[in-house]
C-alpha cells in the first residue's frame, strides 16, 4: 500500500482536502474507484483500511454507497 498521502480512496481526498484546479473538492469532479478491483461501491474505494470485496453491488457495509 502506498503511504496515505499517495492514496486516492475517499476518505484520504477528503482527510487532505484535495481540491480541483476550480476549488471543489476532487470527489465532485472524478470518480473515485477501488486501486485493486475498479469498482465505485467497493468498500475499500470509501477508506484503504477496508477490505476489497471485489463487488460493485449497492449496500456494502463500509461503501459510501450504503
Amino acid at each position: 500500500m502506498a503511504s496515505d498521502t499517495m492514496c486516492e480512496c475517499l476518505q484520504c481526498l477528503r482527510d487532505r482536502n484535495e481540491q480541483d484546479a476550480n476549488g471543489w473538492p476532487v470527489e465532485n469532479s472524478r470518480m473515485i474507484v477501488c486501486s485493486v478491483c475498479g469498482n465505485k461501491r467497493c468498500p475499500h474505494a470509501t477508506d484503504h483500511r477496508n477490505e476489497c470485496t471485489n463487488d460493485n453491488s449497492p449496500g456494502q457495509p463500509g461503501s459510501i454507497y450504503q
